[in-house]
């Protein structure tokens, strides 16, 4: 691992378009700003952390600031009961922001098993919901391959970060990869991916493309436990040409697992427009996997695209 890069430098600025709102910037050493986000009341605390090593994709993402941010989509998942089928109007009915709902392929289904609560409110837009109230989480088979529902944003985004807990159910060793949160646009694709082709893992890794359609994975993964809980970061920044996938542990402080894994990607795209959940792949069925996988609480932001994208308890004062 790599030495950490100086630290950043926050600059404060007041929103015109919001005179009595702070926002705040933090600037890289090339003075390149990675996200404004307005400083609102009390609502979810999102880690901040810029780490221009992710540009490598090697080691792990150094903690510089922490505070108060909006996210431009939360879906909570508390519509429907216990094994109802999702269809289009019970996942609208539980989103919060911009975006719609849909079913791509297959089924999934309401599920009270691995619900996990956030550790405070969220603001989505300009609207606070409570996050500590937990009682459903959105399930999977794992053995089905195009099998996923669809969250269609308002506009292609070139930047893009979504955060949410997911819990790995597969235990079988397989070689043919599941595409778990999928990322499409007209210029590419970017991809979480759960493998297991050697029986030691799972794992996660990034999966992308360049220009061309040209496929791409990131050289390293994350080993991971199956029927743990997690918090997994997809990120998709199209000046960079990178995706990233990165995992943290809510049951150790939301502590990161392992590397943050990039893959390269269409340098420049036009962006992303849907995201996917599930196993968006066609890679074929595996039906001697028995488990199901679990997603719950989706943070989605699309106008920053801040990374990582991380929900903490309790604000954490970085250097002044």
């Amino acid at each position: 691992m790599g030495s950490l890069p100086r630290p950043v430098e926050p600059i404060f600025a007041q929103r015109a378009s919001a005179p009595a709102r702070w926002a705040f910037s933090f600037l890289s050493r090339d003075g390149d700003p990675h996200l404004i986000v307005p400083n609102m009341k009390r609502t979810l605390r999102v880690s901040l952390i810029v780490a221009l090593s992710l540009l490598g994709g090697r080691g792990p993402l150094p903690e510089i600031a922490s505070a108060t941010a909006p996210v431009d989509l939360y879906q909570d998942m508390e519509s429907g009961a216990n094994g109802d089928l999702l269809a289009p109007a019970l996942m609208n009915t539980s989103s919060h922001g911009r975006a719609t709902w849909s079913v791509g392929r297959g089924e999934m289904w309401v599920s009270t098993n691995e619900a996990k609560a956030l550790p405070g409110p969220v603001i989505a837009g300009e609207t606070s919901y409570a996050g500590k109230a937990a009682t459903r989480s959105w399930m999977f088979h794992d053995n089905n391959s195009l099998n996923y529902v669809v969250c269609t944003l308002p506009d292609l985004c070139p930047k893009i970060t979504v955060g949410c807990f997911y819990c790995p159910g597969v235990t079988i060793r397989f070689a043919n990869q599941f595409d778990t949160i999928c990322l499409t646009g007209n210029q590419g694709f970017s991809v979480l991916q759960t493998r297991n082709d050697d029986g030691r893992g799972p794992y996660f890794r990034a999966h992308s493309c360049t220009a061309g359609w040209h496929t791409t994975f990131s050289p390293k993964q994350i080993k991971i436990v199956s029927g743990k809980t997690y918090w997994v970061n997809l990120h998709f920044d199209a000046d960079q040409g990178k995706t990233s996938v990165a995992a943290f542990d809510p049951d150790k402080a939301f502590a990161q697992v392992g590397d943050v894994v990039v893959a390269d990607s269409w340098l420049h795209s036009t962006g992303m427009r849907q995201v996917r959940f599930g196993r968006a792949d066609n890679h074929g069925p595996n039906p001697t996997a028995k488990t199901q996988s679990y997603f719950g609480q989706i943070l989605i932001d699309y106008s920053h695209g801040a990374f990582p994208l991380v929900p903490a308890g309790e604000e954490r004062k970085g250097s002044s």
